[in-house]
């Protein structure tokens, strides 16, 4: 009620307008989406401001303002979520942190800007202002990552029920990667071992310094596998299989590029879907790596490696602790 009346006090909304503060989730999951196309298709919506995390101790959920009024065209998208001081535990909004969420729901800036009906109906009515405010990747010397691959194969489908039958608990030279089993950039050691495999089944199966990527979600886990020759990795359906061209293109210097902020930003441009946003292969093949000879990639994977077999160390001294901790 305070971040209303405060907001309400300084003009945010005027007459004949209304505002209500919700979850994000409400601005683009499945359940909410009818009522979404009805406020938009009557041109109910005026603005919608992605408000600061922890602006009161009751509710940790991220939450937007959204401002009701008449006859609207567009809708205004702002992103206010770094718009206050930060707190220990709580945030709060200062004078200078209203009147510039104010005048980003005025006119367009770094943070804010219109986003006509045609636009919010294509993106299946979302109203998430982070997705309209995402500043797109642009790559200099950019080549497509489909001129750097060899394969690119999803994991299996298949029902959990079949894949508990395989699972056992004795070593094989078989074993089970799922989305779960990639934690930062680096996949799990001990995978559950699977019985065996059919001829059928070979065919979704990871080698040794294959990329991995998962399909849905937010952020996209990648990681590359290190795997004896004699191994063999079945990968779950929500993940992608993806085979370098090594003459052109280093597996790590991939990761490393998809791991760093300009990475990322590309695949959140190739993701699609209301409910759970995916990256389709087609897409996934058009994303533009920055092209540089693979000498160069090399240096930049080796160093990559190393931080990454830093991190491992952590993990295990950790891992270590905890079970000392135990004991």
């Amino acid at each position: 009620e305070w971040v209303y009346s405060y907001f309400l006090r300084k003009s945010i909304a005027g007459p004949k307008e209304a505002i209500a503060i919700l979850s994000v989730g409400a601005t683009w999951n499945l359940r909410d989406k009818l009522a979404r196309k009805r406020f938009l298709s009557e041109g109910s919506v005026k603005a919608v401001i992605a408000l600061p995390d922890h602006l009161s101790e009751a509710i940790n959920v991220s939450r937007v303002m959204v401002v009701f009024s008449h006859g609207n065209c567009d809708v205004m998208m702002v992103d206010a979520r770094e718009m206050c001081k930060k707190g220990r535990r709580i945030n709060s909004l200062t004078e200078e942190n209203i009147a510039e969420i104010c005048r980003c729901c005025r006119e367009e800036t770094d943070h804010s800007r219109r986003v006509s009906s045609d636009e919010l109906k294509e993106n299946d009515y979302i109203l998430n202002p982070v997705q309209y405010l995402h500043r797109t990747a642009v790559i200099e010397n950019g080549v497509p990552l489909g001129d750097m691959i060899k394969r690119i194969t999803r994991g299996v489908q298949m029902p959990a029920s079949r894949i508990d039958e395989l699972i056992c608990e004795e070593k094989t030279n078989c074993c089970y990667l799922t989305l779960g089993d990639i934690q930062d950039g680096i996949i799990r050691e001990k995978l559950a071992y699977i019985s065996s495999l059919d001829r059928k089944q070979e065919k979704y199966t990871a080698k040794n310094r294959d990329l991995i990527l998962s399909k849905n979600g937010i952020p996209l886990k990648i990681a590359v596998v290190e795997a004896d020759s004699d191994l063999k990795i079945l990968v779950s359906g929500n993940l992608y299989i993806i085979e370098m061209d090594e003459s052109v293109a280093n597996p790590y210097y991939i990761q490393a590029f998809f791991e760093s902020e300009l990475g990322q930003s590309s695949l959140i441009d190739a993701l699609a879907g209301s409910t759970i946003p995916n990256i389709s292969v087609e897409k996934l093949k058009r994303i533009k790596i920055p092209g540089i000879e693979i000498e160069k990639q090399n240096i930049f994977a080796e160093e990559f490696k190393k931080e990454l077999e830093i991190f491992k160390d952590f993990q295990r001294k950790e891992e270590q602790s905890k079970q000392r901790r135990k004991n």
